[in-house]
């Protein structure tokens, strides 16, 4: 039993050396609060990746990250697919309003040299590409003669333009 003892003691006995104390003390001191500061900082970060985890699976009834994401996805593609169908109409949308009467413009001038006043007039109503239409009022004495013009890129498609058809042609603006 003596034995047993002996060899125990041996070897649970730690030599202490005071000159190794005083030098490794301070060492260790700041050693330890080293862990325990990269310990705080793990755990922040961790709990903030669990709050922003937390976070993006809050509204999906799903349980993991991954199943998450998938919906996310999902939703991104949904949102693409409705974007591209609205741009589509969109430009459906442009090139018939480009068809549309847009530009307008009004030129009153007097026909005859020995009437008096400006009651003649010339209304274009045109779209984007110069197509449409002329209105042509010719105010006399004897009564008033109405005269309508197709209008395709600027020019008469029936009969030619006069001056003051050009000049309405050439004046009219966006309404």
């Amino acid at each position: 039993m003596n034995l047993i003892y002996t060899i125990l003691t041996r070897a649970c006995k730690v030599s202490y050396n005071e000159s190794m104390a005083d030098s490794y003390s301070p060492v260790a001191v700041g050693f330890f609060i080293l862990i325990i500061v990269w310990l705080s900082a793990i755990t922040y970060y961790f709990y903030q990746f669990v709050s922003h985890f937390n976070s993006l699976i809050k509204n999906t009834n799903r349980k993991s990250l991954q199943d998450a994401f998938q919906k996310v996805i999902e939703e991104a593609k949904f949102s693409q697919e409705k974007v591209q169908a609205v741009n589509k109409r969109l430009d459906q949308q442009e090139k018939k309003t480009g068809e549309m009467i847009q530009n307008v413009s009004l030129v009153r001038f007097n026909p005859f040299e020995n009437t008096g006043g400006l009651e003649s007039f010339v209304v274009a109503l045109l779209d984007t590409h110069k197509n449409g239409v002329l209105f042509t009022s010719l105010q006399s004495r004897s009564g008033t003669r109405w005269y309508a013009k197709r209008i395709k890129t600027g020019k008469g498609v029936d009969f030619d333009l006069s001056k003051e058809e050009k000049e309405a042609i050439e004046k009219a603006k966006p309404i």
